[in-house]
């Protein structure tokens, strides 16, 4: 038995005895983001007693640029017996050693470290397989082993995006299109901007000249459905910068859409790497033709105050009415409205809410003339809780016309100052309203 037991430990001090298997190791970024600063969290249950000297991680991404600060281990809420360590962080291998290794650390003990002051990756990487090994006090032979998934470092986040249209009506030319973002907190050199799921008539291309704020000038073109805008001189932008760019000469395709939130809007390197990205971007609806003069009047602007609402617009075209939508309104949904609305124009009907939106429903549809003016109002209803700046509604007919209005201001009280409204549909006035785009899924519902 002597001899047995004298044989393990000259095998274990010559690194005969293969190391034991870490259970449970994982590793967990505090983020996950291209380019952010992040500390990382590893944790694993000890196989085999020993006191361990080094800890170290392979394969690794992170940007060698940034020298990790700091590296502490707790176990099973104690330190472990792994004292404070020195970290470095040499290509793809991040090795800490223990600065005095002196006990021994127990089997079964669940050690959690964690290392400050480490950066992600410039660009996204997918995830990937990390070994980790502890080593024995002086020999360096491994003591127990094991892999853990590092999660992919995703790309920055693009916030405030929208797309405006300067026109929403079915095969119409010369459309403008405002495209808006803000970028992230660390933007990179952005070589491309990728507009990926619009609704335009791609055999028509763009004028090649873009015209942009907050990044510098460029061409523009189409890459397969995706508008692509390429900078001619790339350079790094502050961050946080809010970038509008305006591209003309599109044409809208050639039959009405309803809104959708399918665009993704990607900024890229020249290689061309993701920077930015952002999905479910509100597209907006196309129209068979728009609505004239469209506008919605409250008969309060104060929080919480129970109103009524007037919509007015005058029909483009002849057709007969049934339905009326109002989209992206900003009233308490759980009140009213009043079930029968008044109307000139049409004929009587109902009111009621439809997954967010109001719709009129007309009880004798008939056939309404072009240049018809139709006004009606509906009581019942209660404006938000919040104060809320003006924002932007649609108003459509289940005919396939509608058009774009601005929702008027929701005031704190009486006495607050209201702004100025504004009905039109310019590329400026839609863009104030962008951020709440998101509420005009539902246009046709």
């Amino acid at each position: 038995m002597q001899m047995i037991l004298a044989f393990l430990v000259l095998a274990s001090l010559s690194g005969l005895v293969a190391a034991g298997s870490l259970g449970s190791p994982s590793i967990i970024l505090s983020s996950n983001v291209r380019g952010a600063s992040t500390s990382a969290t590893i944790t694993f249950t000890t196989a085999t007693a020993g006191i361990i000297k080094n800890i170290s991680l392979s394969s690794v991404n992170f940007d060698t640029s940034a020298a990790p600060t700091s590296f502490s281990c707790t176990g099973n809420g104690t330190t472990a017996n792994i004292t404070a360590a020195t970290v470095t962080l040499s290509g793809t291998t991040l090795f800490a050693t223990v600065t005095t290794p002196v006990q021994s650390t127990a089997a079964g003990t669940v050690v959690i470290c964690t290392v400050q002051g480490l950066k992600n990756s410039a660009a996204p990487q997918n995830s990937a397989t990390v070994a980790i090994v502890t080593q024995a006090n002086s020999t360096g032979t491994d003591i127990d082993s094991g892999s853990a998934t590092l999660s992919a470092i995703t790309a920055g986040v693009l916030t405030q995006p929208s797309v405006i249209l300067s026109s929403n009506v079915k095969a119409s030319t010369s459309v403008s299109a405002t495209i808006a973002f803000t970028v992230s907190s660390n933007p990179g050199q952005i070589k491309l901007v990728s507009v990926i799921g619009t609704n335009f008539d791609n055999t028509v291309n763009p004028t090649s000249a873009y015209s942009c704020n907050g990044l510098s000038a460029g061409i523009v073109y189409w890459v397969s459905n995706d508008l692509v805008l390429n900078v001619t001189t790339p350079a790094t932008i502050s961050a946080s910068t809010a970038v509008t760019c305006i591209v003309s000469g599109l044409k809208n395709k050639a039959t009405a859409a309803a809104s959708s939130t399918g665009i993704t809007i990607t900024t890229a390197t020249t290689t061309p790497t993701t920077l930015d990205t952002v999905n479910s971007v509100f597209f907006p609806a196309i129209f068979n033709a728009a609505l004239v003069s469209p506008s919605i009047v409250l008969s309060s602007n104060v929080k919480a105050t129970n109103v009524s609402v007037t919509v007015t617009f005058t029909t483009a075209t002849a057709y007969s009415i049934s339905k009326i939508t109002l989209a992206g309104v900003n009233f308490d949904a759980s009140v009213g409205p009043t079930s029968a609305y008044i109307c000139s124009g049409v004929s009587a009907g109902t009111v009621a809410w439809n997954a967010g939106n109001l719709l009129l429903t007309v009880d004798t549809p008939a056939s309404v003339p072009a240049s018809t003016l139709i006004k009606c109002t509906v009581a019942g209803l209660k404006n938000a809780a919040a104060a809320a700046s003006a924002s932007l509604a649609s108003i459509s007919t289940d005919a396939g016309d509608g058009a774009y209005v601005s929702f008027p201001e929701i005031l704190a009280s009486a006495s607050s100052p209201a702004s100025a409204p504004d009905n039109s549909k310019s590329s400026a006035s839609m863009y104030e309203f962008s951020a709440l785009l998101i509420a005009l899924f539902f246009v046709f519902a």
